[in-house]
């Protein structure tokens, strides 16, 4: 099994592996992400593929954010018809996320995305978190992440050529969610996969220093909107602008308006 990273290694987006095992007959890429850097006449940012993406077996999904998921039309566009597993969450919200940008793209339209040949595993009778699935030569187990709703992280576990076992996680995304302390409300606690052999975890925000506790607080979060919403009352009323540019964090908000204001006796959001 040889691992290649195509995008993400050397940069924060455009996150992509491609595994090969020429043994087993597999050439599968985990995520395949649009770059946010803009090279000069690459609309997307992104370097050239580096492989025959006509010989791909399939394509692991972590999540449906735009840097592991932005590329799969180009990727079809480039001749790549096999299978794109995930969740049907991330099934559902990449397709929505990946319409939209169609409008504004050079690289691709919305015929190549309605082309994806998306297949959610959790739809499958026999599926369960943290259970292993045999797929294409190989044990693909999904882990549940808490970054997004519907992410996931991935192993996969193969026979060497001596027999032995051995295994690579991909860990997509990782959100801040624990089990102790799930402040995000719409995302389960992180499942911990089990021993692994590799281990590829992302680390864009690594190097930073640990977020303020209060940051991680919904008591927190829930006090600072009704402050938030005494202030305007104190001046008269009128509208509260919250803009929100992601796509979890839009239910998210929706969530604590409505806790919100429930508690404090406005009444549901409208």
């Amino acid at each position: 099994m040889e691992l290649t990273f195509i995008g993400g290694a050397d940069g924060v987006t455009g996150s992509a592996s491609l595994l090969t095992d020429t043994r087993l007959g597999l050439r599968a890429l985990v995520d395949c992400g649009a770059h946010a850097e803009r090279e000069l006449e690459r609309p997307d940012g992104a370097p050239r593929l580096g492989f025959d993406a006509r010989h791909l077996s399939c394509v692991f999904l972590t999540h449906a954010h735009r840097d592991h998921c932005g590329r799969l039309p180009q990727l079809h566009r480039a001749g790549f018809r096999g299978p794109v597993y995930c969740t049907q969450a991330t099934a559902e919200m990449t397709r929505i996320a990946l319409f939209d940008a169609a409008k504004f793209s050079r690289e691709y339209d919305a015929n190549d995305v309605e082309m994806i040949d998306f297949q959610p595993l959790d739809r499958r009778a026999d599926f369960a978190f943290a259970r292993p699935m045999r797929l294409h030569g190989v044990a693909v187990t999904l882990h549940r992440s808490a970054h997004i709703l519907g992410a996931v992280a991935v192993t996969i576990a193969w026979r060497s050529r001596t027999s032995t076992r051995r295994s690579i996680c991909f860990s997509g995304d990782i959100g801040g969610n624990t089990p102790a302390n799930p402040y995000q409300s719409l995302l389960a606690g992180q499942q911990t996969p089990g021993p692994v052999d590799y281990l590829v975890v992302e680390s864009t925000r690594g190097a930073e220093p640990a977020r303020p506790e209060h940051y991680k607080s919904f008591a927190d979060r829930q006090a600072a909107w009704a402050g938030v919403f005494a202030d305007s009352d104190a001046r008269g009323g009128g509208p509260v602008v919250a803009p929100c540019f992601a796509i979890h964090r839009a239910q998210e908000l929706w969530f604590d308006l409505d806790h919100v204001l429930r508690s404090t006796g406005a009444g549901a959001p409208d």
